[in-house]
């Protein structure tokens, strides 16, 4: 289940990112937190960053690390320069 998702601008290309027309293209990601935590065979959250085709990023969150997927989805769309080796740094994988 989703629980929150917004979109962010970013300067890099996600392979397409979203974009909108308004004084110029603003170039967006989809930044979403998911809350699986209620499965009972695999409890998560999960942070995922996605363009608008098949890049994406992603942080699984388990156990008592759970606690970390809320505050790290607001420090990801928080971020006025998001990049993907910045959150290749924060643990974020390829999805």
């Amino acid at each position: 289940m989703t629980k929150f998702s917004v979109f962010v601008p970013v300067q890099e290309d996600w392979y397409p990112c979203f974009d909108i027309k308004y004084a110029g293209t603003i170039n967006l990601v989809r930044v979403s937190l998911h809350d699986n935590s209620a499965d009972k065979h695999h409890p998560c959250q999960m942070v995922t960053i996605w363009g608008a085709d098949d890049f994406g990023m992603e942080k699984i969150f388990t156990g008592d690390d759970m606690i970390n997927a809320m505050p790290t989805w607001q420090l990801v769309v928080q971020n006025p320069n998001l990049t993907q080796e910045w959150l290749t740094k924060l643990g974020f994988l390829s999805a």
